[in-house]
């Protein structure tokens, strides 16, 4: 299992079950907290799809080992991406090769005195690594609208794909990014 160490917080691809629950249970805290979904009723309190059998998952560690931040890449499959979906998005034939994928369900946990950024783009340059060496060129995202307008000032090296819609309950917009691309973004962070 791959370990991409990054100073207090190191961040790692997450294979074990029960890690993989305590990432379902983050995306789902995550999510109630910002608005995205509704509290669950039936008290599983966790926030999970039928892309998760088809993705990386990774994670975010503090120094105690205690998960601080989750992300996915999933995988090209006949069941398409979720965004192809969402956003009516048609991808052109060479891109749904096994050169794209998409990334989603980024989601940080807030901490006293812990900033956030830095578990986000350790997870960034995490899956920037993960796509690399699994030999994926674009990675395709739903980028939260007001998260975009931060990435536009960054020059975070993202391409609209299509128009704003709804997605999770908040205005998002889909997006792909070159991995490459990443590396000179990243390389200035």
């Amino acid at each position: 299992m791959p370990d991409f160490s990054r100073g207090p917080l190191f961040f790692r691809e997450v294979t074990d079950p029960k890690d993989l629950t305590e990432i379902f249970k983050l995306r789902y805290l995550f999510n109630i907290r910002v608005g995205y979904i509704e509290k669950s009723s039936d008290g599983k309190e966790m926030e999970s799809d039928s892309y998760d059998d088809l993705s990386t998952h990774l994670g975010a560690y503090d120094e105690r080992g205690g998960l601080v931040g989750t992300l996915r890449i999933i995988h090209p499959s006949s069941h398409g991406f979720p965004m192809e979906k969402t956003f009516k998005i048609v991808l052109p034939p060479g891109r749904r090769e096994k050169k794209l994928c998409e990334i989603s369900r980024l989601n940080v946990r807030s901490r006293i005195g812990y900033p956030e950024h830095r578990a986000t783009l350790g997870l960034i340059r995490t899956a920037k690594d993960v796509c690399l060496s699994q030999c994926l060129t674009h990675c395709c995202f739903a980028v939260d609208a007001r998260v975009w307008e931060m990435y536009e000032r960054l020059r975070f090296g993202f391409t609209r794909m299509g128009a704003t819609r709804p997605y999770m309950g908040s205005p998002t917009v889909p997006a792909f990014v070159k991995v490459h691309g990443w590396l000179r973004y990243l390389r200035k962070t």
